[in-house]
């Protein structure tokens, strides 16, 4: 009988402690699962399909995407007070914009998978080139001052197997390793040839151009031309070597195969000008004559020719500003009838006499040498006829590059002086 007391005695008191520890387990289930986010109650998205992510001071939506737990857990993990993140889903073409009103965004598929670009075209490498170029330069970093730089990122050198994407506003945002560096690439631009349909209005591409004023230029010219044996070359030269220049053109050489190629080369941010309409010497005519030898060739260009003969061609809608005078030589009350500016130049390549591309580019250095600063702020001379003028170039400017010079146009150069464009430009 007293072992059965006992045994009484002691289950009681087991019964009580059972009791107090499930009732205090109660509460502490009740105070992780409930008590702790009684504030996050009754919240829901406003986007139906959402999925939930939740902390004991956090609430977050997101859409059943592959990135989207990791964009919410970074959120709360970040949010120094009690938080709730909502999303918005605004669809941009193909794709939603998920966004979340805080710099925070993301885009994703109509299936919920991530934006991913995988090929792209060569025009599409070409826009790459070109603003991984212009971003880097206008930062100032002087690695994208170097040759060795512009050739490996030059549309057919550049390597974008290992970059990165990301949408921004109205940029692709770019990276590449290689450099450290994030390009912002206008998505009018380049959704086409990434094959990215995100709706944007695209827009004719114009090669963007960023000129350091903290480093040498210089303005290569190039006159009589266009010639499309010699042309097509020094064109192609500027570009990849991410360089520019001003051409002064002869209005007897405007056809359809040589207005293409002008476009093109505008296009690049290479510039055009008049040099008169058949290359008279200009002394020599009256003042009618020569107002119309300035100003026919900008004004074919710009509307086209059109006389039904195999020479019409339409016009590109390009304003010319300046012009040079045939042989340097022009009437001083021209001047001041002329809409255009008058240019002459600092350096005469002499190309037009040697004929050699050695003696050519030994006469540009010769000068630069002999010049207190150097080419620095000079417009030189060159004629857009010939392979030797060709091939001088291709020697000059890569070494010149290396040197620290920057190639621009003549307008380019006038801002840079602060030149008062509505006279006429004398160098000397």
């Amino acid at each position: 009988m007293k072992k059965r007391r006992l045994r009484r005695s002691l289950i009681k008191p087991l019964i009580i402690t059972g009791c107090v520890i499930g009732v205090l387990l109660v509460i502490l289930l009740l105070n992780l699962f409930v008590f702790n986010n009684i504030h996050f109650f009754g919240v829901k998205s406003v986007n139906s399909d959402a999925k939930t992510y939740k902390t004991k001071t956090c609430l977050a939506f997101y859409p059943n995407s592959k990135d989207g737990k990791d964009v919410v857990k970074g959120l709360c993990d970040n949010a120094s007070e009690e938080a709730i993140f909502d999303y918005a889903l605004v669809p941009y073409g193909d794709y939603y914009l998920v966004e979340y009103g805080n710099n925070v965004h993301y885009y994703i598929d109509k299936e919920g998978k991530p934006l991913k670009i995988t090929t792209i075209t060569e025009e599409g490498k070409t826009i790459l080139s070109d603003y991984l170029r212009y971003d880097m330069k206008k930062d100032e970093i002087d690695e994208a001052y170097t040759l060795s730089f512009i050739k490996e990122t030059s549309a057919e050198n550049l390597d974008i197997s290992n970059c990165t994407y990301d949408v921004e506003g109205e940029y692709l945002l770019v990276y590449y390793p290689k450099y450290d560096y994030t390009s912002k690439v206008p998505l009018k631009y380049i959704q086409g040839p990434a094959n990215i349909n995100l709706n944007f209005d695209e827009d004719k591409y114009v090669k963007p151009r960023y000129i350091s004023r903290n480093r040498k230029t210089v303005a290569f010219t190039f006159d009589d031309g266009p010639n499309m044996k010699t042309s097509p070359q020094l064109i192609d030269t500027l570009y990849n070597t991410d360089s520019n220049a001003t051409f002064f053109v002869l209005g007897s050489r405007l056809e359809k195969d040589t207005v293409e190629l002008i476009k093109k080369s505008i296009a690049q941010g290479n510039e055009y000008g008049s040099h008169t309409q058949s290359h008279p010497y200009l002394r020599l005519l009256s003042a009618d004559e020569e107002y119309k030898e300035i100003v026919q060739p900008a004004i074919d260009l710009k509307e086209g020719y059109h006389a039904g003969s195999e020479y019409d061609f339409d016009g590109i809608d390009y304003n010319m500003t300046l012009y040079r005078a045939p042989y340097g030589e022009h009437k001083k009350a021209e001047e001041t009838k002329s809409p255009y500016m008058s240019i002459e130049w600092d350096c005469d390549s002499k190309d037009w006499d040697l004929r050699d591309s050695e003696a050519i580019v030994n006469n540009v250095i010769n000068f630069k040498e002999k010049n207190p600063d150097g080419l620095d702020g000079c417009i030189v001379l060159f004629h857009d006829l010939y392979q030797e003028t060709v091939d001088a170039v291709n020697v000059l400017i890569p070494k010149l590059i290396d040197e620290g010079y920057q190639f621009i146009t003549v307008d380019e150069l006038l801002d840079i002086l602060n030149v008062d464009k509505t006279k006429a430009y004398y160098p000397w």
